[in-house]
C-alpha cells in the first residue's frame, strides 16, 4: 500500500512538472514528457499489472490536462507501461545506459501507438518531434532513475 501511494503522488507530481516545467524546457519548440518518463520508469521498478496501473493513471493525467480524449493517452500509456515492465522481466540488471534505451525506446513506441489510435495532422512532423522528444526523456532518465532507486532503496533486482 505504501510503494503504490508513492508511486500515485510520484506520478501526480510528474504531472504537475509535465504542465508547469516542461514549457520552459523545450528545446525547438519541443518538450520533454514528464509523465511518459516517469510511466516507463515506473515499469522498471513495479510488476507488470503496478506498471500498468500507474501508465493508466498517466494517461488519465496527461489527457485531463491536455483536454484531449483520454482514450489515446490512456491506451498508449497503459500499453508501454506494460510492455515495459515485460521487457525489465527478461533483464537481470540495468545500467543507466540501458535506462536510458528503454525510455528512448518507450518513447518512441508510446508515440507510435499514439499516432495510429490518433493521427496527426503533419504525419513527418510527429515522428521528428518523436524523435527528438525521445532523446531528451532518454537524457533526463538518467537522474530520474538514478534518485527513484537511491530513495525507494532499490538494487537492480528488485521490484515493487
Amino acid at each position: 500500500m505504501r510503494s503504490a501511494l508513492i508511486f500515485v503522488v510520484l506520478t501526480w507530481l510528474l504531472g504537475v512538472l509535465d504542465f508547469g516545467l516542461a514549457p520552459h524546457m523545450a528545446l525547438f519548440g519541443i518538450r520533454p514528457d514528464f509523465l511518459l518518463l516517469g510511466t516507463i520508469i515506473f515499469s522498471q521498478l513495479l510488476s507488470r499489472p503496478a506498471s500498468a496501473g500507474v501508465g493508466f493513471f498517466a494517461g488519465l493525467i496527461n489527457g485531463a490536462i491536455i483536454g484531449a480524449n483520454l482514450t489515446h493517452y490512456v491506451l498508449s500509456r497503459t500499453v508501454t507501461a506494460f510492455a515495459g515492465s515485460w521487457f525489465r522481466a527478461s533483464q537481470r540488471g540495468q545500467s543507466t545506459v540501458q535506462i536510458m534505451v528503454t525510455v528512448f525506446i518507450g518513447t518512441i513506441f508510446c508515440n507510435f501507438i499514439f499516432l495510429f489510435t490518433a493521427a496527426p495532422h503533419n504525419v513527418g512532423r510527429f515522428l521528428a518531434d518523436t524523435i527528438i522528444a525521445a532523446i531528451y526523456n532518454g537524457v533526463l532518465a538518467a537522474p530520474l532513475y538514478a534518485l527513484l532507486s537511491r530513495y525507494l532503496g532499490l538494487n537492480n533486482r528488485q521490484r515493487l
